[in-house]
């Protein structure tokens, strides 16, 4: 018979009930690990780069403390250089510096880089801040060799444009027009009925006269050899003979000149005409009909005129505009019975290309900082646009731009570099001029310079535009050493 003792039925209980992991708890000692790890990670990374923040900070004060002594002791004249104040590159930072000892008071500027975290300080910032001097790179990035790129400084000068018509919006009164063989029971008179600007326009009824060029008009002081480009917004109610232009005359002329027909009716349609007036003189003009047939009773509207020493007609403006975007306007006499004028400030450090283009300070919009460049095409000239002129070493550099085109304007904005031994290529992924309308869009270019030169680099409007008042925004202009792909180059 056999005998089991009861010690040996309860190690046979253990055994039989003994289980592993189920996938389950394996899964979830898996996670828990896996947060744990993640949570040390980030622990980590943030002691290492508040440990590269102090390095970088505790470096450009050092550096800046030298830099300082160096002027006491030196008849108040910071260093040429880093190594004359005792400043080096080591093992853990890397530095940049500026200084102009002829500026008054004398200035400089120190960056101290620890991998990707950059602190500066200068004669005026006492105090480690983050980031870099302008012209130095910041947190591991190369230094943008352009100045003002983010077009946040301006000019004290002023892109502006004068309307020459006296009394362009007929706020007021008639001042200054007549009926041009206007013939018997001919009137001119200001209406509310319809405005093209403002709230009123002149109304004019036609006489008995069958004359052709017959229609409101008026006149203004013209210079010898100057282009005039004179327009005027119509409403014709009613067919007016076989159509109604722009007629131009005057003792400035000598002659008289007539621009295209328009037979539009029931609704504004904008007459011009561009002149060149061989002497100086009285340019006279007005929306004269074409044929001689009869046109008694029948009535004209006319507004918004604009007479400009400009070979294209631009966008209406007077005196009476509300300040908006990125012009003014000021009347240079009395309100709505003098001419006007509209003035832009202009961006620092950029000169426009091309004499049909004007550029100026917008913000409108931009990128980077409050504002950009906007470059507007005031004429039917060559490649329109704006450019930096550098001195650069021989080498390879990344010219990039971002360009904002005005959706409708013509031609597709590029970027382009002249100079002795300047080399132009692409760089790969990027172009050098593509569709930016309505959207900001980053362009760049790679130069090659064989020898040390003055290199232009250009944002423009290859070719001719004929896009006359459109505009284009440039903002981030920059040019960094080397061959840049990366995502950010600067």
């Amino acid at each position: 018979m056999l005998m089991v003792s009861r010690g040996t039925i309860e190690v046979m209980n253990l055994a039989k009930n003994k289980q592993g992991f189920t996938i389950v708890e394996l899964l979830i000692v898996v996670v828990v690990i896996a947060i744990l790890a993640s949570i040390t990670i980030a622990a980590y990374s943030g002691v290492l780069n508040r440990a590269k923040q102090a390095a970088a900070q505790a470096s450009v004060s050092q550096a800046a403390k030298k830099i300082q002594l160096y002027a006491f002791e030196n008849s108040y004249a910071y260093p040429a250089d880093l190594q004359a104040a005792d400043v080096s590159d080591s093992g853990q930072a890397t530095y940049q510096y500026t200084v102009n000892n002829l500026a008054s008071p004398k200035t400089f500027c120190v960056t101290a880089t620890v991998q990707n975290f950059s602190y500066y300080q200068s004669d005026t910032q006492q105090n480690p801040a983050a980031g870099a001097c302008s012209g130095h790179g910041s947190n591991g990035l190369p230094p943008n060799l352009a100045v003002n790129p983010s077009f946040e400084i301006d000019t004290t000068a002023f892109t502006t444009r004068t309307n020459l018509s006296t009394n362009p919006s007929f706020e007021t009164n008639t001042t200054g027009w007549g009926a041009v063989n206007g013939g018997t029971g001919a009137s001119v008179s200001t209406s509310t009925v319809r405005a093209h600007s403002g709230s009123r326009s002149i109304l004019y009824t036609y006489g008995d006269s069958v004359t052709q060029d017959s229609g409101p008009g008026s006149g203004f002081a013209a210079s010898a050899g100057a282009v005039y480009t004179v327009s005027a917004w119509v409403y014709a109610p009613a067919s007016v003979s076989t159509g109604l232009r722009m007629i131009v005359y005057g003792s400035a002329l000598g002659t008289t000149e007539r621009g295209a027909t328009s037979t539009t009716t029931g609704s504004w349609v904008r007459l011009s005409y561009t002149v060149t007036t061989p002497s100086a003189g009285t340019l006279s003009f007005a929306v004269g009909k074409v044929g001689s047939t009869t046109d008694t009773g029948k009535q004209l509207h006319v507004d918004s005129i604009s007479v400009e020493a400009s070979p294209a007609p631009n966008s209406y403006f007077s005196g009476a505009s509300s300040p908006a975007g990125d012009f003014t306007y000021i009347w240079t006499g009395a309100e709505h019975l003098s001419t006007s004028t509209e003035r832009a400030l202009t961006t620092a450090n950029y000169p426009t290309n091309g004499s049909g283009a004007a550029r100026f300070r917008s913000a409108e919009r931009s990128v980077s900082g409050s504002f950009s460049a906007r470059v507007m095409i005031t004429t039917n000239a060559l490649n329109p646009g704006l450019y930096q002129n550098m001195s650069l070493a021989p080498g390879t550099y990344t010219f990039i731009s971002k360009v904002w085109g005005e959706p409708g304007i013509s031609g597709t904005p590029s970027l382009t570099a002249q100079g002795t031994g300047v080399a132009l290529n692409t760089v790969s992924g990027y172009s050098s001029g593509t569709s930016t309308q309505g959207q900001w869009v980053e362009l760049r270019r790679l130069v090659t310079i064989s020898a040390t030169t003055n290199v232009n680099f250009f944002v423009y409007m290859p070719g001719t535009s004929t896009s006359v008042g459109s505009s284009f925004w440039v903002d981030d202009f920059a040019v960094v050493l080397g061959t840049c792909t990366d995502a950010v180059c600067y």
